[in-house]
């Protein structure tokens, strides 16, 4: 072993006492066969083994997994009431959910600990429905026990909250959470609630108590056990920042998510797709399109299967948006149909609703209204769907429509109606503390009133929307509207008397419109991508794009594996990527490769 290690191969020292070792895949699969070919009558009984030596040192995850394989269930269900908090904790919740799925039900009935901990990785896991059937079952068994059991009734209370927010249902899940926070003597329990009240006020557009919601500090040791908890408030706090325009903050929240989640439990979890998420849509405003899109290729079917609704519509946002401004439209209109039907499997109505929103301006900048009109339509039956009389996580489907409704309205010369309408909005936008809706708002009526022939108070308050987004640190949001705002930046870069700092923002705006509307006309970035790959180069992209590895190309296409890695690496330097999801991602994106 100690002579592997040295030379560095098939295995892997984890320690600096050459006790604990990484195999290498070709290694332990040879180990295994020749284990169960030599005594397999023994490999269970070893497992056992196993599974004793990691619970007496505490490991508990391994211990676990070793009594599955030896066949000792009621030993593993035991030792899993050991660690199955911990698990949801630092947001491991696939590991427990796939462990409750080898036993029945009854074998777990006798743990109310063990089937709370699945609850909390039920709702954290976006399966809402069984977690709140789940809650309710233990709920029904504490109360026929007749036993004083308030603080496991007041976490089965929590837990529903976080299933009904995480449905995106914010004004049912408030009262219940806020109910939690102010009973509940258990820090994860209290925190994981004060995170779905924030969620609450957030929607409510009630800032105040958004930033007045208590929160019980973690020591360090503590902040090592409760990572998803502190993820999440990291998450939303950045969320209210960038409501607010104030993108640097967001950021600074979105990274220190990011670091707990790194830190603790690695770069490749759901606790680091959260914030990563998040942070892509940081990148993007800041017209940083490549870097945007690189986070979230990688982290796509995390970010699809385990974080909230907010972290999904961005990804999908980040990676549409950079696919548009690539001059691919079926692209982008692929990805917006998949966050559709995404948002229809989750019940998720606001993140249909983005998606509808976003086709329907894709769909008028390309002059095709009548599909449009059909996407405003679908927009419209939403709002009856989830109804928002009060203001809550619903209000932005009310408004996603509103604002394609007008947008629909002004291409089919009706201006004054789609005036009417960006007014309402406007109002309701600032009721609610949204500048970053508002925003979106304001370039409509500014692109209106220009149409109407106010070409003063056009520029007046387009001028102060290039104001707030240079301060706000927004960039994007301007350059993607440039069919209507171009002809607004170039009046106000000809009002003079605009600051330097503006000055230095509306002329760079200036520039980009104009190489945005040439490459409208002439999308040269695809075919300088055409023309800087080689048709084998593009032969083996297509093939990865595929699902290909490296030895099914290479027999495809009669070359040796080295010289599809040698090719690998020229499409790499290229495109201006590190990994072959982004490859493919990108050269979707550019239309290289077909949209699957």
């Amino acid at each position: 072993m100690a002579s592997l290690a040295e030379r560095q191969m098939l295995l892997t020292p984890l320690d600096n006492d050459g006790v604990w070792f990484r195999y290498h895949t070709l290694l332990a699969d040879y180990l295994k066969r020749r284990l169960e070919a030599d005594r397999g009558i023994e490999v269970p009984e070893l497992h056992g083994r196993a599974a004793v030596w990691y619970a007496s040192h505490e490991l508990w995850t391994e211990a676990v997994q070793h009594a599955i394989a030896a066949g000792a269930s009621d030993r593993a269900i035991s030792w899993i009431n050991n660690c199955a908090m911990a698990l949801i904790k630092r947001g491991d919740l696939f590991t427990l959910l796939e462990w409750q799925r080898q036993f029945p039900d009854e074998l777990m009935r006798g743990q109310p600990e063990v089937r709370l901990a699945i609850a909390w990785g039920l709702a954290l896991a976006l399966r809402f429905d069984e977690a709140l059937q789940l809650a309710t079952e233990i709920e029904n068994d504490i109360t026929a026990t007749q036993l004083p059991e308030s603080d496991l009734l007041c976490e089965c209370q929590a837990i529903r909250s976080v299933a009904i927010a995480l449905k995106d249902d914010s004004e049912r899940a408030l009262p219940l959470a806020q109910d939690c926070v102010n009973r509940s003597s258990d820090p994860w329990t209290a925190n994981v609630a004060s995170n779905v009240v924030r969620f609450g006020h957030l929607q409510a557009g009630d800032l105040k108590q958004f930033y007045a919601t208590p929160w019980m500090p973690y020591s360090p040791e503590e902040d090592r056990r409760n990572v998803f908890a502190s993820v999440y408030r990291r998450c939303l706090q950045g969320v209210a920042e960038l409501r607010q325009m104030r993108l640097a903050a967001a950021e600074g929240h979105y990274r220190e998510g990011l670091r707990i989640a790194e830190q603790y439990v690695g770069p490749h979890s759901v606790a680091a797709a959260l914030p990563t998420s998040l942070l892509a849509r940081i990148f993007y405003e800041q017209g940083q399109l490549d870097e945007a899109e690189a986070l979230v290729i990688d982290r796509a079917s995390l970010i699809n299967s385990g974080t909230m609704l907010d972290c999904v519509r961005s990804a999908y946002f980040v990676m549409a948006r950079a696919a548009a401004a690539r001059i691919n439209l079926e692209r982008a209109h692929t990805l917006l149909e998949r966050a559709e039907n995404h948002g229809i499997s989750r019940d998720w109505g606001r993140l249909t609703a983005a998606a509808t929103a976003e086709r329907v301006r894709l769909y008028l900048n390309e002059g095709r209204v009548d599909e449009a009109a059909a996407c405003v339509d679908r927009l419209e039956r939403l709002t009856q769907q989830y109804p928002a009389p009060r203001l809550c996580a619903w209000s932005e489907i009310q408004w996603d429509h509103k604002l394609a409704h007008a947008h629909l309205l002004g291409q089919r010369e009706r201006p004054e109606e789609a005036m009417s309408i960006l007014r309402e909005l406007q109002r309701e936008t600032e009721a609610a503390h949204h500048r970053y809706f508002l925003i979106r708002v304001e370039m409509r009526l500014s692109a209106l009133q220009l149409r109407l022939g106010k070409a003063t108070e056009a520029t007046s308050r387009f001028r102060r929307v290039l104001a707030a987004c240079a301060d706000g640190g927004l960039y994007q949001i301007i350059l993607d509207e440039a069919p209507i705002t171009s002809e607004l930046v170039q009046m106000v870069q000809q009002s003079g008397s605009l600051g330097a700092h503006l000055a230095s923002y509306v002329d760079r705006l200036a520039s980009d419109s104009q190489r945005a509307r040439q490459d409208r006309l002439a999308p040269t970035v695809r075919v300088q991508a055409l023309h800087a790959l080689s048709p084998r180069e593009t032969d083996i992209l297509t093939l990865i794009a595929g699902g290909l590895s490296n030895k099914e190309i290479a027999r495809s296409l009669y070359i040796g594996p080295e010289t599809v890695k040698s090719h690998l690496k020229s499409v790499f330097t290229k495109l201006g990527v590190e990994k072959r999801a982004q490859a493919v991602s990108r050269a979707q994106t550019l239309g290289l490769v077909t949209t699957q």
